[in-house]
């Protein structure tokens, strides 16, 4: 336990070897650790190191002595010798090695402890200098410029001349866009120390900059709307180093909001609310406005209402910081007048009030014509009004109202073609939900147009009951002297005499007779007609009907059967 006396012997063993002597080094390193000689500890270890790069012992010593003088330097302890500058610097390659990794926090952390060692332990100005600009960079990277310009600022009052202070300087505060100052701080730069490459080339990006956002502005705000170029010129600017300007990120999101990327206003007015702790006027308003617009759930959906209620929030939010923000108040208005016009509505549609759901929904309309999605969802649902009211044109012109507003709602186009069914429009009908079902996979709209091409086939069946005189509910007696009379009347040999055209049509009554009177005679052919089937169709689902009897499955096939 005597380290002292270790230390000595450690010293000359060191001294007297011919070769490396890595225990020799590993000793002094050890007892320098115990007496807290973090200065000679650092210098052993370094030598020990250059002869033994890998060692484990010397590597883990290394460790120790640099954390247990840092913890010496913040108790104020006091530490001098050549050994003080190679903690130093080996806080400066840890802190180099993290910033290259990218890994800038940590790189942060050991450039502070090697300027924290430099105060207390008073190394050279010049090696101070260069740690406030290493770490002023890594503040830099993390987007913390009131950091960064505080070592700037530390740094130019050692050295004037050091140009990266000065060009990270004004990068800072150009960073947080006040373009001007950082200008303010090129002048001073130039004016101590002319001539500084860094700060001609930051003064020359502050020009493309203010250019950059004028540009922007001018696209977002001008009589032609350029969303897009807008975009390009803020992105531009952040890439040029406006990397912490909150007003420049609003910039970017309400630019996204004129090209309706919701999911990017989202984030990136996220981005300001994080870092003002939720307390921005603009993100919060930006927010609620990219929620209400990209709501696209049915009006009568609770999905829909709570969309409305958080965009609600979000707006109430902005009014508790400034009660008086007139864009604010306004878009409450017409939040708290989308959500009473939906729940009205969805009351009077329960109660089967359709009439007074169609005013309303009419009303709803003059709310904001610009918001191109709600307004389709409101025409969706006046067309429902409409088709329940068995208003077949108004639910069609409704119905197309909205799918031109919203070419993917899926509603509008079933709710069209119900209307057309209704008009028994039947090819109509299926050309609508054919071309949606193109592009709409959905289980709805297949069964949807499986039921019109249904009806269609219906629409176009000779009415057998009227081909042989009789009704629906005749009886088998019934239907046989119908098919006589019938028979009688369009047996080919009374047609001998006519002409070719008139033969060949009393020949296709007849063989058309003579299907009616088989067909509903048999009670499951008859069944299957009376659901809709036609001859084709009957001739299928009992052809199924047999090769499942023959397999055993028995059952119904489906289709209404």
């Amino acid at each position: 336990g005597n380290w002292e006396l270790v230390q000595q012997d450690a010293t000359k063993c060191i001294e007297v070897a011919q070769v490396p002597f890595p225990k020799g080094h590993i000793h002094l390193a050890r007892a320098c650790l115990r007496l807290k000689d973090w200065s000679a500890g650092a210098v052993a270890v370094t030598a020990g190191l250059v002869a033994h790069p890998e060692d484990k012992e010397l590597l883990q010593l290394q460790a120790d002595l640099l954390e247990g003088a840092v913890t010496a330097a913040k108790d104020g302890q006091v530490c001098t010798g050549p050994g003080v500058e190679v903690l130093i610097g080996l806080c400066k390659s840890n802190g180099n090695d993290k910033y290259k990794a990218k890994l800038y926090s940590h790189a942060v952390d050991h450039y502070g402890k090697a300027i924290m060692l430099a105060d207390k332990w008073s190394a050279e100005q010049a090696l101070l200098c260069t740690l406030l600009a290493n770490r002023a960079a890594a503040y830099l990277m993390l987007r913390e410029c009131h950091s960064c310009a505080a070592d700037c600022e530390r740094g130019v009052a050692i050295d004037p001349t050091n140009g990266k202070l000065w060009g990270r300087w004004a990068s800072s505060v150009l960073a947080l866009g006040q373009l001007d100052e950082a200008l303010s701080i090129l002048d001073r730069a130039d004016s101590l120390t002319p001539g500084l490459d860094q700060a001609k080339s930051v003064r020359e990006n502050v020009a493309n900059i203010q250019r950059l956002i004028n540009e922007g502005d001018e696209a977002l705000s001008g009589e032609t709307k350029s969303p897009g170029k807008a975009l390009k010129c803020y992105l531009d600017a952040e890439e040029r180093g406006v990397t912490a300007w909150e007003k420049l990120t609003l910039k970017i999101a309400r630019a996204y909001l004129e090209l309706r990327q919701f999911p990017r206003v989202m984030n990136t007015t996220q981005q300001i609310l994080k870092q003002t702790g939720g307390k921005h006027v603009g993100a919060l308003l930006l927010r609620a406005e990219a929620m209400y617009l990209n709501n696209s759930h049915p009006i009568d959906s609770s999905a829909f209402v709570e969309h409305v209620d958080q965009a609600l929030k979000l707006v109430t939010t902005a009014l508790s910081l400034d009660p008086d923000h007139e864009e604010a108040k306004q878009n409450r208005k017409k939040l708290k007048g989308v959500r009473s016009a939906v729940a009205s509505t969805k009351e009077k549609m329960t109660g089967r009030e359709f009439d007074a759901a169609r005013q309303l929904l009419t009303q709803a309309l003059e709310l904001d014509s610009n918001n191109k999605i709600l307004c389709a969802r409101l025409y969706a649902e006046r067309a429902k009004a409409a088709l329940r009211q068995k208003d077949f044109q108004a639910a069609m012109k409704d119905a197309a109202q909205a799918t031109y507003r919203d070419h993917e709602l899926k509603d509008a186009y079933l709710t069209k073609a119900s209307a057309y069914k209704g008009l028994q429009k039947y090819e109509e009908a299926v050309r609508e939900l054919e071309s949606l079902a193109r592009w709409c996979r959905d289980e709805t709209v297949h069964q949807r147009y499986q039921e019109a091409v249904f009806e269609l086939k219906k629409s176009k069946r000779t009415d057998l009951y009227e081909l042989l005189g009789v009704s629906c509910v005749a009886s088998g007696m019934e239907i046989r002297k119908g098919f006589r009379e019938k028979a009688a009347q369009w047996h080919p040999d009374k047609w001998s005499n006519k002409t070719d055209e008139e033969k060949k049509h009393a020949e296709a009554t007849f063989k058309l007779l003579n299907e009616a009177q088989e067909i509903l005679l048999d009670p499951t052919t008859k069944e299957l007609w009376d659901k809709g089937y036609d001859l084709e169709g009957i001739k299928e689902q009992v052809e199924i009907r047999k090769q499942r009897a023959h397999r055993g499955g028995g059952g119904c096939c489906g289709g209404g059967c």
